[in-house]
């Protein structure tokens, strides 16, 4: 019996730690952030329909280039949540507009995800000229 005790540990180790690499594996892929993704050009893979969407409409206002800032931004005001409201202000959506900001930029209070991401490029294409200026504030102030 003592002979098959290091046999029966190894194969639980075994076990445990494929256990744990593939459930590591699982939650990386799902919701690594930004940050953390190599220095590549390679497009962010995604199922989401709106965040392919806020990528189409970046890369043509500002180019490749502009898309982490974008998607980092909006990942920290909303998680990516159009439906997102803030409990301690008016700031609601994709973008955390407060209500003045939505008239500032011409457009109306929605929870139509395309609609947010339209309003937030015209936004910071006005603020801030690019994301990743609205980026390093946002960094600095915890606010864009």
């Amino acid at each position: 019996m003592s002979n098959h005790k290091p046999m029966i540990l190894l194969a639980i180790l075994v076990a445990t730690s494929i256990f744990f690499i593939f459930f590591n594996a699982k939650v990386i892929s799902q919701e690594t952030p930004i940050e953390s993704k190599q220095d590549t050009l390679e497009p962010i893979v995604t199922d989401e329909p709106i965040i392919s969407y806020a990528k189409s409409l970046v890369i043509e206002q500002w180019g490749y280039q502009e898309w982490e800032s974008f998607y980092t931004l909006i990942h920290k005001e909303s998680s990516w949540n159009h439906k997102a409201e803030n409990p301690n202000s008016t700031a609601t959506g994709l973008g955390q507009f407060l209500d003045g900001t939505w008239d500032d930029v011409g457009c109306i209070k929605t929870f139509n995800a395309n609609e947010q991401i339209r309003c937030t490029i015209k936004y910071i294409q006005q603020r801030y000229s690019n994301p990743s200026k609205a980026l390093a504030f946002h960094l600095d102030n915890n606010y864009y």
